[in-house]
């Protein structure tokens, strides 16, 4: 065969080949990629005092669309939390107000935990460790207090414990 030949050849399978992926994607149109949520937690007060409030925001975004965004702040005995749903909002923001136990001694670890769903079934989260009273301990030991959701793939709706 000749060089002009193949090459011709090659051109004919190119388009073939092509013709079906083009067809395929007018019909399908466009499609949602898949992504995960991303969280921000900001608080006002690093010192929260026993019986005392924290406040701050908890904000998260999705491209896909954000179906639940919550806040937990969590001693070691209690835990008290803020959410708000969305039908697939490309953005949602929480501004916080959670007590802080009335039990919790100076010095205790407090957590705050924010998570977000999306529509897709993918959660994210970001938790901050800060001290009742404040304090410059190790910010790791706090760390978990807050019981997090099951895994994105089992939880149908989002679910966390909580008063």
């Amino acid at each position: 065969m000749s060089r002009g030949r193949a090459l011709a050849l090659r051109r004919r399978l190119a388009s073939l080949l092509a013709a079906p992926a083009l067809l395929a994607a007018a019909c399908i149109g466009e499609r949602e990629r898949l992504d995960v949520p991303r969280v921000a937690l900001d608080v006002e007060n690093a010192a929260p005092v026993p019986g005392g409030r924290v406040t701050g925001v908890a904000a998260a975004s999705d491209a896909s669309g954000l179906i639940s965004l919550a806040v937990y702040a969590c001693t070691g005995d209690s835990t008290f939390r803020q959410t708000r749903s969305y039908d697939r909002a490309r953005e949602g923001a929480i501004d916080f107000e959670l007590h802080v136990a009335s039990t919790a001694a100076l010095g205790d670890p407090l957590e705050l935990y924010a998570v977000a769903f999306d529509d897709q079934g993918f959660a994210a989260d970001s938790a901050l460790v800060l001290r009742v009273g404040g304090g410059a301990d190790d910010p790791a030991a706090g760390a978990g207090l807050c019981t997090r959701p099951r895994p994105a793939g089992s939880v149908t709706l989002p679910t966390a414990p909580g008063p």
